[in-house]
């Protein structure tokens, strides 16, 4: 004997399922695909510093705004002086992307290249600010 009723082996292509005839309300979709949804958090506070590159006491340029870990990597240069400063005395990720951030803004920063010993010997940076930097607002010198 057969039956004339099949088992049905889930929705095929094109039928209504409960999951398709279930209406979204309007707060399920962003009004634009570039506008995104509220948090409820405050963004962390990021360290700013808005400064003037001088050359002999006159500005050389407009004053540059140095947001985040930038400014962090401007601040250890004004802090270093003419030691300057390396990934192994300051240690933080991706050091040598903020300085080549910096230098895009127009700062002198020299690269020294020191060799190393000890059991994971190798090379490493030194940078050192070469620019007459004044610090309008945020940390100074």
């Amino acid at each position: 004997m057969t039956t004339s009723a099949t088992k049905q082996q889930g929705p095929k292509f094109g039928d209504p399922t409960p999951a398709a005839s279930v209406k979204k309300s309007q707060n399920d979709f962003l009004s634009s695909p570039t506008e995104r949804p509220q948090m409820t958090e405050k963004p962390r506070a990021r360290t700013l510093m808005r400064v003037q590159i001088m050359d002999k006491g006159s500005p050389v340029s407009a004053p540059i705004t140095v947001v985040g870990r930038d400014a962090w990597a401007l601040q250890t240069l004004l802090d270093a002086g003419t030691r300057g400063f390396s990934s192994i005395e300051r240690p933080a990720p991706r050091t040598s992307h903020y300085i080549f951030k910096l230098r895009r803004f127009g700062f002198a920063i020299e690269t020294i290249t020191e060799v190393h010993g000890g059991a994971y010997r190798g090379h490493h940076a030194r940078y050192v600010l070469h620019s007459d930097v004044r610090v309008l607002e945020g940390k100074a010198a």
